[in-house]
């Protein structure tokens, strides 16, 4: 722990009646956990120092003229009492070890905190077709494991983000799909193009398979956007008037590739599917609701014993889904409030819910019957009556077709909705709620 304080006694000043001048001292403490030396490596790209300052302080980095070449630090000034800075450096992105120092000043004193980077290199990001595509079609093992793409991926020894494995995609599997084997020796180096954030909302693309020619078609007109637009992809390209996220593209690449490398050519067709639509929900998905993060397990028993009291004597999937449906609809209440508040357990154990928390129930006993199931958002259904209303209900797959299932509603039946789904604004189908 590093303790500095500064006086405000001046003692060269006379005092009178030999009364003593009270001291006023500023102090700036480092956390316990905050090193004496920040060390960076590639494996630590960020370091948040924690301390208490009595006065105004501010932070930077010295030698003047280094920040944001290789090391940045924020905030850079802040009020008295408990303060945060995050330090940063840019990994991978230096061919040199570097120094720098944290300064912090308040009043006239500072107090100071070495950084170093150390056992860096810069990454290649170069590679050949025939490196690249055994580790970018694992990418599709790891989305089979976990229901999503990684964050990250290794390949040659080298940590791709999400973006730059996609855009290798990309590029890889248009030459590929050219034929012959130039695709093994063309040397491949990455613009690194990376993710704009989470376009979990931009999914409406129907159909549930899709052809090798489209999926070129889409991350072709990806890769357009991101070379003109900062390297950056887009959320969604829109297919047949519906759109195609992102997140959508990166799996239904790593399907071909996959495929391509453990067969040799490539199916006619693969599934669009981003997820399963099989696995736990989760309500929190980047979205703060009035519970925060909700998740449920399908093997909770309350999941459990709402299913099996729902699909009692049914024997075919398409029996258990209307039955689930039916169950949902009938043994629950419709509540009027906006975005899911609940979740899964608390519309079982309670019975009742907005069509967001009913869906949540509904959703959770499918798929815990084997049954995918997804949400689908509607912005703006329409009603016979000529109303309009923001509207949430589940789909559930069943021999090879989605079927709308609102339980929100006793006059709704299996695949029959009572809006009007024709003119009814479709905004995404989801894997989890992100609202």
């Amino acid at each position: 722990m590093a303790i500095l304080s500064c006086g405000k006694s001046d003692p060269e000043t006379p005092i009178e009646q030999n009364e003593e001048e009270p001291v006023v001292e500023s102090t700036l403490v480092f956390d316990a956990a905050v090193p004496q030396t920040l060390s960076f490596s590639p494996e630590v790209g960020t370091i948040d120092v924690k301390f208490t300052c009595s006065d105004v302080w501010t932070a930077s980095i010295a030698p003047e003229g280094v920040e944001g070449s290789w090391v940045s630090v924020y905030p850079h000034s802040g009020a008295a009492g408990e303060g945060k800075v995050t330090v940063t450096v840019k990994i991978n992105e230096t061919l040199e070890a570097n120094a720098a120092t944290l300064v912090f000043k308040f009043k006239d004193k500072t107090a100071e905190l070495p950084i170093t980077q150390e056992g860096l290199k810069r990454l290649r990001f170069t590679y050949t077709g025939e490196e690249l595509l055994a580790p970018l079609a694992a990418t599709y093992d790891e989305f089979l494991k976990e229901d999503l793409m990684p964050k990250t991926w290794e390949v040659c020894g080298e940590t791709l983000t999400q973006g730059y494995y996609y855009e290798a995609m990309c590029r890889l599997l248009a030459d590929i799909a050219k034929g012959g084997d130039t695709w093994k020796t063309t040397t491949y180096k990455l613009d690194r193009c990376i993710y704009s954030g989470s376009s979990s909302q931009y999914e409406t693309y129907a159909p549930d398979q899709i052809d090798l020619e489209k999926i070129l078609w889409i991350n072709d007109r990806q890769y357009t956007y991101a070379s003109n637009h900062n390297k950056v992809f887009a959320n969604y390209c829109t297919v047949d008037n519906s759109y195609f996220s992102l997140t959508r593209s990166t799996v239904v690449s790593a399907r071909f590739l996959h495929a391509f490398y453990k067969e040799g050519s490539f199916p006619e067709t693969v599934s669009s599917w981003q997820s399963d639509f099989l696995r736990d929900l989760n309500y929190d998905s980047g979205a703060t609701t009035s519970t925060g993060t909700e998740s449920c397990s399908l093997n909770d028993p309350a999941v459990i014993a709402a299913r099996d009291a729902a699909i009692e004597g049914k024997t075919t999937t398409m029996e258990k889904a209307i039955a689930l449906f039916e169950y949902a609809r009938d043994q629950w209440e419709w509540m009027d409030y906006n975005n899911t508040r609940k979740g899964a357990l608390k519309v079982i154990a309670g019975k009742e819910g907005n069509c967001c928390d009913l869906s949540h129930g509904l959703i959770a006993m499918s798929r815990s019957a084997g049954i995918p199931a997804r949400y689908v958002h509607g912005p703006q259904t329409y009603y016979p009556s000529g109303n309009i209303y923001g509207h949430v209900w589940a789909e559930l797959y069943v021999d090879g077709k989605w079927y709308t299932c609102d339980a929100s509603n006793n006059e709704c039946t299996f695949d029959t909705p009572k809006w009007i789904l024709e003119k009814s604004e479709i905004r995404g189908k989801y894997k989890d709620l992100p609202f």
